[in-house]
């Protein structure tokens, strides 16, 4: 399960254990613009000779899927991520608040909590009330230079960073705040924004495929983050939307998420590998 070394090996080694190979990409590395040029040797040269002995590659995505489009493989399924339905659904709505929004994920740079950042600046500026949790492990070491940012917009009281949290204190989170926001530009899957919804928050999400497949065409709920003054509008107008068409709108959520129960998810992988 992931693009590495583990899954080369097992690869190469394949005249010798003749198991068969079910490798699931788990996004790939096309996260970030890293060692591009490294990325680019190794998918195009490596990974279009290696993958031939691969009876079966699972993706996460569509979207995850066209990026691996020109390998050409025989077999190929798309399973998205499980999460767990019922924990998440039975989270009480009563205490949320629209003026609290929540990004969980990890701190990195493709999740760009920068642009989150500036998006949100200009909420506050209308909405003094407004208040954004941010929640996850510094994984490339921005944290403190986003802290730095959001210090010099003013931000600092109305800006709580969390870091990586435990399920009881994250379930709390998602209880308490009714919009989850997220800049990404880029998804395999987006998990997090799964479990937000199952939690009844209303998405504001970045415009990329995984979260316009999640929202299933649903405008309101997708935003541009390249254009700070558009997501920024587009958060108030969620923040600002009766409590009738919230209600509506989160039990259209909620029915969405149904999909990516752990049960069902697990039935799929199981007919691959038997």
């Amino acid at each position: 399960h992931g693009i590495g070394s583990w899954l080369d090996i097992v690869c190469l080694l394949k005249p010798f254990h003749r198991k068969k190979i079910v490798a699931n990409t788990h996004g790939g590395f096309f996260h970030t613009q890293q060692r591009r040029v490294l990325k680019l040797v190794y998918s195009r040269i490596f990974l279009p000779l290696i993958w031939k002995r691969i009876d079966c590659v699972i993706f996460d995505s569509e979207s995850d899927q066209q990026h691996f489009s020109y390998l050409s493989l025989q077999r190929t399924r798309i399973v998205p991520n499980g999460i767990d339905v019922k924990r998440f659904t039975s989270l009480s709505p009563s205490k949320k608040r629209m003026t609290e929004l929540l990004f969980v994920g990890r701190v990195s740079l493709n999740k760009r909590v920068d642009r989150l950042l500036d998006a949100f600046f200009l909420v506050k500026e209308k909405n003094l009330s407004a208040h954004l949790h941010i929640v996850g492990e510094d994984w490339e070491e921005l944290l403190v230079g986003l802290q730095k940012r959001a210090k010099t917009m003013g931000l600092n009281e109305n800006v709580s960073w969390h870091g990586k949290v435990s399920d009881e204190k994250l379930d709390k989170l998602y209880q308490r705040c009714g919009i989850f926001a997220s800049a990404s530009e880029y998804e395999g899957f987006g998990i997090t924004a799964v479990e937000s919804m199952a939690a009844g928050c209303i998405p504001c999400l970045n415009n990329i495929a995984p979260f316009r497949a999640f929202v299933e065409g649903d405008g309101e709920l997708i935003t541009n983050f390249l254009n700070p003054p558009q997501a920024a509008n587009d958060l108030l107008h969620l923040i600002d939307m009766p409590a009738p068409k919230v209600r509506e709108k989160r039990k259209r959520i909620r029915a969405l998420v149904n999909g990516f129960s752990l049960e069902n998810i697990a039935r799929k992988n199981l007919e691959i590998y038997f």
